[in-house]
């Protein structure tokens, strides 16, 4: 006989709440904590004391956002898992002592790399107080069924995840701001003013709020795969793959076909044919390319000046190498129309991400 699986039963605990009361006063350290936190927590309403040193300027410090991952979260597949590892293996090159924050079920010690876990190493640890720069993949939220109970039996109201304006939403978006920033703080970045520090928070979801949380950090945006190639999607990679291709065979200057293409990439000539589709067909992926490369074998930016806005994209998104290349030589007007177009392509994607991360979180 199959069972079925019967839901826990969840009941108030009072037990640290009183605990807290028969104490004739309390005082509660946390960099992080609301007071309207803690009163929820301790079921009062009366008022409560807030104590605060003025809040040091982080001007040296920078937290870039590695977008194009999704959530990241502990159950990862083979695919999403190796994306995630080529990126580690990038940001080590760059940063020898980078400090790694993944979910503990996770983090592990691989040759000269270890990693740590999400609320376990996130908090009150002072193990990277030395290094440059940390990497944290994932956002750190705690189980949401588990939250959603504690909150409906210290309010007694009932939780509606699909409400994205519900006061639980509220809550559970504090609870996972404040994990963020407790892990940007274990670089110690108001200790070390003198030194330019870098936070690497990769996960899809938006940390607009440390421009209120830390005064002066510099925030930063950019997809995985402009870090590292191989942390791209599906998509991405194999528009990298026919890119080089096809730079191979120019520089070798053999001529340049589908099937050539589909040989070196191991890509199916179907493959590759219907990627280009999206930009006008081969005929058309193919001219564009060539474009950017005889503008830069020339040293003129004549044939970078006849591509159209689609086009700079294009360039923008899978030769971004060469385009960086090129624009250092080109009229400050096109090089400010090639950066605006960008912008308000990673603003376009940043608000898709942010209306995703809601409905991910609430599911």
């Amino acid at each position: 006989m199959q069972l079925s699986r019967l839901n826990p039963i969840y009941r108030r605990n009072p037990k640290h709440q009183e605990l807290a009361k028969s104490a004739q006063f309390n005082i509660y350290l946390d960099a992080t904590f609301k007071s309207h936190q803690l009163k929820f927590k301790l079921g009062i309403d009366d008022p409560v004391l807030i104590i605060e040193q003025q809040r040091p300027d982080y001007g040296n410090l920078k937290v870039v956002n590695v977008t194009g991952l999704g959530k990241l979260p502990k159950n990862r597949s083979d695919t999403l898992s190796a994306r995630v590892n080529a990126l580690k293996e990038t940001l080590k090159k760059l940063y020898p002592t980078l400090g790694i924050i993944d979910w503990k079920q996770i983090a592990s010690q691989i040759a000269d790399r270890t990693e740590y876990g999400h609320f376990v190493d996130g908090r009150g640890v002072n193990r990277f107080s030395d290094v440059a720069a940390i990497a944290s993949f994932g956002i750190p939220y705690q189980n949401i069924g588990v939250l959603a109970a504690q909150y409906q039996v210290m309010t007694g109201e009932p939780v509606n995840l699909e409400d994205k304006n519900s006061t639980f939403q509220k809550y559970l978006t504090e609870l996972i701001n404040a994990e963020i920033i407790q892990e940007i703080g274990r670089l110690r970045a108001h200790r070390r003013s003198n030194q330019e520090l870098t936070f690497y928070f990769c996960a899809d979801y938006s940390l607009s709020f440390l421009n209120r949380e830390l005064p002066g950090v510099k925030l930063e945006s950019i997809d995985a795969f402009q870090l590292c190639p191989e942390a791209g999607n599906a998509s991405e990679q194999t528009g990298h793959a026919i890119v080089n291709a096809l730079t191979q065979l120019w520089q070798s200057k053999q001529k340049i076909t589908q099937p050539a293409i589909a040989n070196i990439t191991e890509i199916s000539q179907a493959w590759v044919s219907r990627f280009t589709q999206r930009w006008g067909g081969w005929q058309h992926f193919k001219k564009l390319l060539l474009l950017l490369l005889d503008s830069l074998n020339s040293g003129s930016n004549k044939n970078l000046a006849d591509l159209d806005d689609n086009e700079k994209w294009l360039a923008r998104k899978y030769f971004p190498m060469l385009i960086a290349e090129s624009e250092s030589s080109l009229p400050t007007s096109l090089s400010g129309v090639v950066e605006e177009m960008a912008q308000q392509i990673e603003e376009q994607e940043k608000k898709l991400t942010e209306v995703l991360t809601v409905q991910e979180q609430l599911l």
